[in-house]
């Protein structure tokens, strides 16, 4: 009868135990993913980091990821789902443990706003969409009822709320807005809801990813 060594049975054991190991880049003890993909690189990402470290959220059992400069509407749903997938793969997740979200707005939109929310929900992605602009979202921290579509006087009315000229690469005014009143935010939202109607310009749906981030902070 074949009899086996000490040393290969431990060597079948081993190769046997880590065959069930879960992959190696698993994270942690995270749960879920929340998955921020914006389609500019600078106003969009600074504030969404902004509120992750400002309020503590990619902490525990959640992590936010949040990814600028990936395109204009359709082609920001295709990302967000390439961008879902790679972390699916790198982490060993499953598609329902991460959550998608894009940020855009009405700059140089070909589809109709109904036609891309539908694309979204197709994909698993949902939307965060500001008409025209992200700035007019921006100016919700103001409690500023706005009236105009156009641009450039948004960015106009933001110059005069925080004092100097407004500059999408430099939110620093948030920053400090956040810290000295962290419950700021919900103000923000309350106003938000006066203008959440897509059917309306100006209009913004951003607030409901900014409630959703407030939901995973840790309770203090």
């Amino acid at each position: 009868m074949f009899k086996l060594g000490k040393r290969t049975i431990r060597t079948i054991l081993m190769r046997c135990f880590l065959s069930f190991q879960l992959p190696i880049h698993k994270i942690g003890m995270t749960e879920r993913v929340l998955l921020i993909c914006c389609e500019g690189k600078e106003t969009e990402c600074q504030y969404f980091n902004a509120i992750k470290n400002q309020y503590r959220i990619s902490q525990g059992s959640v992590r936010v990821k949040v990814i600028g400069g990936l395109g204009q509407h359709k082609r920001l749903i295709d990302e967000s789902v390439v961008h879902r997938t790679q972390l699916v793969e790198k982490y060993g997740l499953c598609d329902k443990d991460i959550e998608v979200w894009a940020v855009c707005d009405n700059d140089d939109m070909s589809i109709a706003y109904i036609d891309l929310l539908k694309y979204a929900k197709e994909n698993g992605v949902k939307l965060a969409f500001s008409d025209p602009a992200f700035e007019i979202y921006l100016l919700q921290h103001f409690g500023f009822r706005a009236s105009t579509a156009n641009r450039a006087e948004l960015n106009k009315i933001l110059t005069r709320k925080i004092g100097k000229n407004y500059n999408k690469a430099d939110l620093a005014w948030f920053v400090d807005m956040i810290y000295n009143n962290p419950k700021i935010l919900q103000t923000v939202i309350q106003n938000c809801h006066r203008i959440s109607n897509p059917d309306n310009v100006p209009s913004t749906t951003v607030h409901l990813l900014v409630e959703r981030l407030l939901k995973m902070a840790p309770k203090t």
